[in-house]
């Protein structure tokens, strides 16, 4: 706010009013709600709601929050050059504790809208808590998908939304559950897929969960994919989705991302009539990909755990990590690598880590725990559990093309009444007792053992896949082995424990830090802020890590990382008439404790000042023995800028001045307590050439601050005149 002023004096001025209140939207945007029971002529308030959620698409914008309640909603919505900023994302998401369907029963997919919901030159969007269900075509040039998102889009986030039965019933059909499909040079970007459950879906030729194109800097994390006829998550490269010759070859293909901590299983295309009773899909499978890391998922009953390739002849996979993973009891195998027929695509510089596998190729197709296909080049496997079933078949590699391969530091673990480990190296088979080729057994540890070696806890029942004290597998990687950038063991603990790292996915000992206990939050007084407390018993531990979440329904997100002394932290964004869930974990080094209690606070939502309203009142000076007198006038507009003039008098001369706010202010609105008298305080310091303006609204039991005070320079300040 600037201040212009024709003295130097101290004064302190009291303004006491009484006014009519309006509502207005707050800067960080608004609340609006959808029901079944609303019309698209309301509101959109809590008590008047819109009634289908692509009117509020329309209506709503930056910093919006979209509450959907429960109800069935048979209605395809679309995102279509809509969305908010980065600092302000357009929430659409259902009401706290509800539970809204879209359904697409009486629904059919079309050319122009394939989608129950639908993104195209979108941005910072947030989309979740939803079930999208019963999307169907009999048609085979139609592809139904839950979600489907094109064009450019960034920051999207989509999570903890319910996808099932969208199905396409022709034999030669496709069908998604989710599809991002990056066919523009500027792609999708910065692009979230969390906490979502994908099942009972009837794909065809297609993917449950699929990035196909110009899709980069993503994260796919957290999902439950199951019961599904075609692969689990797929991510693809050079279909011609980004279709430019000049910059297809290198953005054409899904890239810089992560596939972390999903569960994904019964995966099988054995009853889809596009295979002919075939078993070929993946649980995670990448097709053309690059610099993709995979790891920490839970990969079982699929008829592949995780398969790196390229189905593009001259083209590759590249740079793929899949690490910490545990995949067990898949039909046909655990890990596939390479082209599946000589003329397709190969593998290059790709790394397999840290996995554990148990007794994959259950359907005994002599393809073993790990199959290298068509020309794998340049790739490692290393630090790896494999325990086979009674084949005992652990490396699969019927194809002549791979090169620059090298296996080493892996533990391989065959049952009981097996006389060994058997091996197959460029169509060559290799029994127990056999001497390998060099790619396989010339590094610095190769070890084979009966499974009971591997000293896993309980894997046939509880399937628990974890070391149990003594196991073979512990301290014994590689002594010079180095921590991936934001590497932990399948658990999310630390990878190294002792003085090596072990084998496998989860590391011996790594047990977290102690957890925070009793943490509790109460608005402050005005309610402007949320302080937070909490105790921890035992120290240790190095940091905390503070989440926050909005609504009952929202995905948590780290608020602050504090240091390992604090047990209170205030947080200042919050905003009145929004409910926040709070959680917090120890964290030691990079390994987290598990999460604390939650605490969960509603902040207040007075009534604000209305767009142009306008507030006068006399001044009283806090000293009594002087004379004097004045007016103050402001305004608050619609973007919540505050403009207005003042007036001041004394027996020597008058002092006039004017104050505006440029910019938004991120400040609370007034209350409004009946019509009983509001006390603003504004203190004014014209000693200095610095004006600072503080204010507190006070009514009643009702507080809220117009915070934040505001400083400014006086231009052309005229000393000496009294």
């Amino acid at each position: 706010m600037m201040f212009e002023s024709l003295t130097k004096a101290n004064a302190t001025i009291r303004l006491f009013l009484m006014t009519a209140w309006f509502g207005c939207a707050l800067t960080s945007g608004g609340e609006f709600h959808v029901s079944p029971t609303g019309s698209n002529s309301a509101s959109g308030s809590s008590s008047a709601p819109w009634l289908t959620i692509q009117h509020a698409v329309d209506s709503t914008g930056a910093g919006d929050v979209v509450k959907v309640h429960t109800g069935i909603y048979e209605e395809k919505v679309r995102f279509i050059a809509t969305g908010g900023t980065s600092a302000h994302p357009l929430i659409i998401e259902a009401a706290d504790g509800e539970s809204p369907v879209i359904d697409g029963t009486n629904l059919s997919p079309t050319f122009s809208a394939t989608a129950l919901v639908e993104f195209y030159q979108a941005s910072d969007i947030v989309f979740r808590g939803f079930e999208l269900r019963n999307f169907r075509t009999t048609s085979q040039s139609q592809t139904p998908s839950a979600i489907f998102m094109s064009g450019d889009c960034v920051g999207l986030t989509i999570e903890n939304n319910r996808i099932h039965d969208i199905e396409t019933l022709h034999a030669n059909g496709n069908a998604h559950g989710i599809a991002c499909y990056g066919d523009t040079e500027g792609g999708i970007s910065e692009l979230t897929i969390r906490g979502n459950e994908l099942y009972d879906l009837v794909l065809g030729s297609s993917e449950a969960m699929v990035l196909n194109g110009n899709v980069f800097d993503f994260t796919v994390s957290e999902n439950h994919v199951h019961h599904c006829n075609n692969i689990g998550i797929d991510l693809i490269g050079y279909e011609g989705t980004f279709d430019d010759p000049l910059l297809g070859p290198t953005m054409d293909r899904a890239r810089n991302g992560v596939v972390s901590d999903n569960l994904v299983h019964h995966i099988d295309t054995v009853t889809n009539p596009a295979y002919g009773g075939d078993r070929s899909a993946a649980g995670i499978y990448v097709d053309g990909g690059a610099d993709i890391v995979i790891e920490r998922n839970q990969i079982h009953r699929c008829n592949i755990g995780v398969e790196v390739a390229s189905e593009h002849s001259g083209k590759a996979a590249s740079r793929i990590h899949v690490r910490e993973n545990v995949i067990w009891l898949n039909h046909i195998g655990g890990i596939y690598t390479g082209g599946y027929n000589t003329n397709k695509g190969f593998v290059e510089d790709c790394r397999f880590t840290h996995n554990t596998l148990w007794k994959n190729d259950s359907d005994l197709t002599d393809t073993g725990e790990i199959l290298l296909q068509h020309d794998v080049r340049t790739s490692v496997f290393e630090h790896n559990i494999v325990v086979s079933n009674a084949q005992a078949l652990m490396v699969a590699n019927p194809f002549l093309a791979n090169t620059g391969n090298a296996f080493d530091y892996n533990f391989y673990g065959y049952p009981s009444g097996q006389p060994g480990a058997r091996f197959s190296w460029k169509k060559v088979d290799y029994d127990p007792g056999d001497d390998l080729p060099n790619e396989l057994d010339g590094g610095d540890l190769f070890i084979t053992g009966l499974e009971s070696t591997a000293g896993l806890v309980d894997p046939s029942g509880a399937e628990n896949f974890r070391l149990n004290s003594g196991a073979y597998p512990i301290d014994r990687g590689d002594p010079a082995f180095v921590i991936g950038s934001g590497e932990l063991d399948a658990d999310g603990n630390n990878r190294v424990v002792h003085s090596r790292v072990d084998l496998g996915a989860y590391e011996f000992g790594s047990t977290p830090p102690s957890i925070p206990s009793d943490l509790s939050v109460t608005p402050a007084t005005p309610q402007s802020s949320a302080p937070l407390t909490w105790i921890l018993g035992v120290s240790d531990h190095t940091g905390f890590e503070l989440q926050r979440a909005l609504g009952s329904s929202g995905a948590f997100e780290t608020l602050a990382n504090l240091a390992p002394e604090d047990r209170a932290y205030e947080d200042e964004a919050v905003y009145p008439g929004q409910f926040y869930r709070y959680r917090i974990r120890a964290i030691r080094d990079d390994v987290p404790s598990p999460f604390s209690n939650e605490a969960s606070v509603t902040i207040a939502a007075p009534t604000a000042v209305g767009s142009g309203a306008t507030i006068q009142g006399g001044f009283s000076p806090a000293d009594p023995g002087s004379d004097f007198r004045g007016l103050l006038s402001f305004r608050i507009d619609n973007r919540l800028r505050m403009t207005g003039t003042f007036v001041m008098g004394s027996f020597r001369r008058t002092v006039t001045g004017r104050f505006d706010g440029t910019g938004h202010l991120e400040l609370p609105p007034l209350v409004r307590t009946g019509l009983d008298p509001v006390e603003i305080s504004l203190d004014l310091d014209f000693d200095s050439d610095d004006l600072p303006l503080t204010g507190t609204v006070m009514a009643g039991a009702d507080r809220a601050a117009l915070e934040g005070g505001a400083v400014a320079r006086i231009p052309n300040p005229f000393a000496g005149l009294y």
